[in-house]
């Protein structure tokens, strides 16, 4: 397969081996931007619409805080959200980057879930962190209570 022709619309057929015009893709993305979004997807392993399920419910087994921390760094610019919201075609008709990034657009607050999503899949991990820190201090402070010399320097620097 390979790309026939791209128009100044960001359409492009893709031409078979045999030299028939087999499907036209829609692309609204710049190739890096497409590639990078590319790349991210495949390593998901989950189809786009149990991927949305998994977002809008806030299922912390289908996906792993990497991914979503990932994600948020790829939202779709305001110039993309644009050109997506724009586009009225197939949607069957868009390259893989762009149908994904436009099912994400029906995702209601999309920015303020994962940013909750990546809080929920770290929490327990914050926790423990916190937890340690805590004991020490805890720790610190029953030594510096039972220290009766420094008690003692206290009272005089007190006194001065």
């Amino acid at each position: 397969k390979g790309i026939d022709k791209k128009d100044p619309a960001g359409e492009a057929d893709e031409v078979g081996a045999n030299g028939q015009r087999k499907k036209r893709v829609v692309i609204l993305l710049s190739a890096n931007r497409s590639q990078t979004i590319g790349v991210l997807l495949s390593h998901l392993k989950v189809p786009h619409e149990e991927f949305k399920r998994a977002i809008m419910t806030l299922d912390t087994r289908t996906l792993q805080p990497n991914f979503v921390i990932q994600l948020m760094r790829l939202l779709p610019t305001d110039q993309e959200v644009a050109a997506l919201q724009s586009y009225t075609g197939p949607k069957e008709e868009l390259g893989t980057a762009e149908r994904f990034l436009f099912e994400l657009l029906c995702i209601p607050r999309l920015k303020s879930r994962l940013q909750c999503f990546v809080f929920i899949l770290e929490f327990n991990a914050r926790l423990h962190d916190l937890s340690e820190n805590v004991e020490v201090v805890s720790y610190a402070l029953h030594d510096i209570k039972r220290c009766t010399k420094l008690s003692q320097v206290m009272e005089l620097v007190l006194a001065m």
